[in-house]
C-alpha cells in the first residue's frame, strides 16, 4: 500500500508541474490540436514518468528531499505490531539463542488519516463514473436505431426522448427524436467521432479519478471538453458556407439559453461528447479570434526539461553499471591492500600490534565462530535496511546488541556530547553500512584473520545497490551492553577508506571527539 500512495503522490507532483504550466503558456491559443495533444502527454507522462527511475553516480538534493518523505510515509505504512523483534546472536559455543529488542516505531496519525480519506474517496468517485457510465449504457440499450443516409456503416444513431442534448461516445450518436432530422448537429457529433474525442475522455476520466483530491485534474478534464468543442465547431464551419455558419451559430445560442440546454447537465452523464459541453460564450471567442501562429507550437517545447527534471528527481541514487570483471578486480585489490597489518597501523584491544598468525585446528574453529556471528549480525542488520526501516532507531539497537561494551559506551558518549552541544556528532552516516542513502543491500566477508583466542579481523564488502564499500571489522570476544555477563563475539571497531581515499577507525574518530569536548568545555558551552 506504501508504494502505491508513494507512486500516487509522484503522479500527483508531476501532473500539477507539466499542467499548470499549458494553463500559462498555451490555454489561450487557438491551435486546438496541438493543445489537446499537450494535455493527452500531461495526461500519458503525468502517470508513467513516476514509474521510469534511471540510476545516477549521486543523490542531488531533490532526490534526497523526495527519498526522505518517501521513507517517512513507508514506514508509517507498515507499522510493527509488536513491541519486541527477537535479534539473532551467536553465543561462544557456537550455538543460537534469541534475545529480545525493543523496536519503538512511532506511527503519524495525520498520514494513516490521510490515506483513509483518500481510499475512501477513491471509491467513491469511482463508483460515481461507473453509475454515470451505466446510465449512458442504458441509454444506448433503450435508443431506437435509425437509418440516416451517407453515414458510415461503423456509426450507428439512435433517438431517445429521454436524452435532451444530442451527444455521442463510441461509435454511437444519441439524439431527441426531433433532432434527428439536423444535418447540422449530425455534422458536429459525426466530428467527436472521428477525432476520436472519446478515447481522450477515458484517459482523462482515469486521472480525474484516481487524482480527485486534485483541482489541477478536473481543471484539465474542462480544458479538455473544451478543446473538443472547439475542435468540433471548427469542422463544421469549415465545411459550411455563410448561411449555414449562420444557422450553426443560432442553433448554439438557442441550444444555450433553452430549458434542455440548461438541464443537460442533470439528464446526460458526463463520460460523452455533447453539444451542450462548454460555455457558449468561450466556443464563440474561438470561432472569431484570430488563429494563432505557428511560432505558438514553440511553447509546448517546455515539456521536455519538465519531463527532463521530473526523470532526474525520481532517480536512483546509484554508481552506473560497470563491466563485471573490473568491480571484482577492484574489490580484490583493495582486499589485498587492507589485509596488510602494516598499512592499517591499528591496535587489539589489549594494545598489543597486530601479527600475522598460523592457524591450528582449533584456531579453525575460532574463524568459523567469527564468520558465523559476523554472518547473523549482518543478516539482520540488512534485513531491516531492506524493509526500509527508520535508520536511527535501527542502528542504535544494532549498537546494543552487536558492539563490545567499550566500543558501545564510546558511541553513547558521543551522542551525549553531541545530543549538548547540538551538534551533528563525528559522523554523518550509519557506520554498518557505511553511508547515508541505501537501495538493495548485501554483504561478502572476503577473509577471516583470527589474531589471537579473543580478537580477529574481518574483511568484508558492502553492496549498496551498484556500489561496493570494502571494510575492516575488528572483532573481539567479550561482552556488550545488553548482556554484560556473557561473552561472544562483537564488533569492536570499524575501519574503512574515507572520501580522500585515507584509512580511518571509528574507534579513534570517537576518542578524539570525546577529548575534544571534555565536561567543562561542555559547561561553559551551555552558560
Amino acid at each position: 500500500m506504501a508504494i502505491f500512495i508513494i507512486y500516487i503522490i509522484r503522479w500527483a507532483v508531476v501532473f500539477t508541474l507539466l499542467y499548470s504550466l499549458f494553463r500559462l503558456f498555451m490555454k489561450r491559443e487557438t491551435l486546438h490540436g496541438v493543445n489537446r495533444m499537450v494535455l493527452l502527454f500531461v495526461l500519458a507522462a503525468s502517470m508513467i514518468l513516476p514509474l521510469c527511475q534511471i540510476e545516477t553516480t549521486r543523490a542531488n538534493i531533490v532526490t534526497k528531499s523526495r527519498e526522505m518523505i518517501e521513507h517517512h510515509i513507508q514506514n508509517d505504512q507498515n507499522p510493527s505490531g509488536d513491541d519486541v523483534k527477537n535479534v539473532t546472536i551467536i553465543n561462544p559455543d557456537n550455538e543460537m539463542s534469541y534475545t529480545p529488542v525493543p523496536i519503538h516505531e512511532d506511527t503519524n496519525v495525520y498520514i494513516l488519516l490521510a490515506v483513509a480519506v483518500y481510499l475512501l474517496g477513491l471509491i467513491l468517485f469511482w463508483l460515481h463514473y461507473f453509475w454515470q457510465l451505466g446510465s449512458l449504457l442504458l441509454l444506448i440499450n433503450r435508443g431506437k436505431c435509425i437509418e440516416i443516409e451517407g453515414l458510415p456503416k461503423q456509426i450507428r444513431v439512435l433517438t431517445n426522448p429521454e436524452v435532451k442534448n444530442p451527444c455521442c461516445w463510441m461509435r454511437w450518436i444519441i439524439l431527441n427524436p426531433k433532432d434527428a432530422n439536423s444535418r447540422l448537429i449530425l455534422q458536429h457529433e459525426m466530428a467527436h467521432l472521428h477525432l476520436g474525442h472519446s478515447w481522450d475522455m477515458l484517459l482523462c476520466e482515469l486521472t480525474c479519478r484516481m487524482l480527485w483530491f486534485l483541482p489541477f485534474s478536473w481543471m484539465l478534464r474542462q480544458d479538455l471538453r473544451d478543446i473538443h468543442e472547439y475542435q468540433a465547431d471548427r469542422r463544421v464551419l469549415d465545411r459550411a458556407d455563410a448561411e449555414l455558419a449562420e444557422e450553426y451559430q443560432q442553433l448554439l445560442i438557442r441550444r444555450a439559453t433553452s430549458e434542455e440546454g440548461r438541464s443537460e447537465i442533470y439528464t446526460t452523464p458526463h463520460v460523452e461528447s455533447s453539444l451542450h459541453q462548454s460555455p457558449i460564450k468561450r466556443r464563440f471567442k474561438m470561432m472569431y479570434q484570430r488563429p494563432s501562429t505557428r511560432w505558438a507550437m514553440l511553447k509546448a517545447a517546455y515539456l521536455l526539461p519538465l519531463c527532463i527534471f521530473a526523470l532526474v528527481a525520481f532517480a536512483r541514487p546509484q554508481a552506473m553499471n560497470e563491466i563485471e570483471t573490473e568491480v571484482k578486480k577492484a574489490e580484490s585489490d583493495f582486499v589485498a591492500s587492507m589485509q596488510s597489518p602494516s598499512e592499517v597501523g591499528n591496535d587489539d584491544s589489549d594494545g598489543s600490534s597486530v601479527q600475522n598468525y598460523s592457524y591450528s585446528n582449533d584456531e579453525r574453529n575460532i574463524e568459523e565462530e567469527v564468520t558465523n556471528a559476523i554472518s547473523t549480525c549482518y543478516d539482520v542488520v540488512f534485513d531491516w535496511y531492506n524493509k526500509q526501516r527508520d535508520t536511527l532507531h535501527v542502528e542504535h539497537h544494532f549498537d546494543e546488541v552487536y558492539l563490545t561494551k567499550e566500543f558501545y559506551d564510546l558511541q553513547e558518549e558521543a551522542r551525549r556530547i553531541s545530543w549538548e552541544i547540538d551538534d551533528i556528532g563525528p559522523f554523518d552516516s550509519d557506520h554498518w553500512i557505511q553511508a547515508q542513502d541505501w537501495s538493495v543491500m548485501g554483504y561478502s566477508i572476503d577473509s577471516v584473520n583470527v589474531l589471537s583466542n579473543d580478537s580477529a579481523d574481518v574483511y568484508m564488502m558492502l553492496r549498496n545497490g551498484n556500489e561496493r564499500t570494502p571494510v575492516l571489522l575488528k572483532v573481539a570476544y567479550a561482552t556488550n551492553h545488553r548482556i554484560p555477563s556473557s561473552k561472544q563475539w562483537l564488533v569492536n571497531d570499524f575501519i574503512s577508506k574515507g572520501w580522500e581515499g585515507k584509512q580511518y577507525s571509528e574507534k579513534q574518530i570517537l576518542h578524539d571527539y570525546i577529548e575534544e569536548y571534555p565536561q567543562d568545555s561542555i559547561m561553559v558551552i551551555h552558560r
